[in-house]
């Protein structure tokens, strides 16, 4: 895969480097920094990818969403994932908030990149480091925690997939399932962490998500004391790829365009916050769609 990437980047229309943020003794997170082509001062999308994903995912070299809406993107490989799972860099305890820190810094030493106009973008797995990291690290602008996995000490660990369980376990180290489950997947969970965020926050999940039951992001919503806005997907599940609500398109693209409204100062939430519930056929993000969930805090919405 890296020879592969190699590859794209020399054909690549805009340039791509190979970054190596130091970590814990001597190793480095392995990154990918996708540059506009003209290399101008701009905001930066920190990309967090989903639990076994990898920094080659996205974005995608030959339709990079980040650079059409004047966004350079670095995409990381996180504690567990890639290259820093190669390097025994394990998903353990605060080392995905500590790294995601480690990246903010290098960053902010670069020239091309607005060190006041950083974002974090989380999916799935990604989702709840986003917003770990956020409540740890308070130097960006504004976090996205899309595709839902808000609490995976619950439903991921518990009620799906053993799959899911059997991965992360390799990613942290551990073969024996009750110290796992003891010393890693019991504080897995953004409760006691949300109200320490302090920057705009946007939430995305599906109504449906087996692995973040909608009262659960309803809970992180309230619990959010900052500017806030959250999307609910009508009828749909984790990925929210491809999908009816939004026109056939990922909600990457949509995420983009939000962010890009925050930043040029169009689109800004407020700390009431609003909950959006996007229809299979409905108008997008931007549509008359304020809703109001029909369950209160902890009641099961399925």
């Amino acid at each position: 895969m890296s020879e592969m990437v190699d590859l794209r980047m020399k054909s690549a229309p805009y340039p791509i480097e190979r970054v190596e943020v130091e970590f814990d003794d001597g190793k480095t997170i392995s990154c990918l920094l996708h540059l506009l082509p003209d290399r101008r001062k701009a905001p930066v999308v920190i990309y967090v990818p989903g639990m076994d994903q990898t920094k080659e995912v996205f974005p995608k070299a030959y339709h990079n969403i980040g650079i059409e809406r004047g966004f350079h993107v670095l995409a990381m490989d996180g504690p567990g994932q890639g290259n820093s799972n190669i390097q025994k860099i394990r998903s353990v305890g605060d080392n995905y908030e500590r790294a995601g820190a480690a990246v903010i810094s290098y960053l902010k030493t670069r020239p091309e990149i607005d060190g006041d106009k950083i974002a974090i973008y989380g999916i799935s797995m990604g989702s709840y480091w986003s917003l770990r990291l956020s409540s740890y690290d308070h130097r960006a602008a504004v976090v996205v925690s899309s595709v839902a996995c808000f609490n995976p000490n619950n439903t991921i660990f518990t009620q799906s997939s053993p799959r899911f369980k059997q991965m992360f376990m390799y990613m942290a180290g551990y073969e024996d399932e009750e110290r796992f489950d003891e010393e890693v997947a019991k504080d897995m969970t953004v409760r006691g962490h949300l109200e320490k965020i302090q920057c705009p926050t946007l939430l995305v999940t599906g109504e449906f998500d087996p692995l973040c039951p909608l009262e659960e992001a309803i809970e992180a919503f309230e619990d959010l004391k900052v500017p806030k806005e959250m999307w609910v997907f009508e009828n749909q599940y984790h990925p929210l790829w491809g999908i009816g609500n939004l026109g056939g398109l990922d909600c990457h693209d949509y995420v983009f365009d939000w962010l890009q409204g925050f930043f040029a100062g169009t689109h800004q939430p407020n700390k009431k916050g609003k909950i959006a519930y996007i229809k299979e056929s409905g108008d997008g993000p931007w549509s008359d769609n304020d809703w109001e969930p029909t369950v209160s805090r902890g009641q099961a919405y399925f």
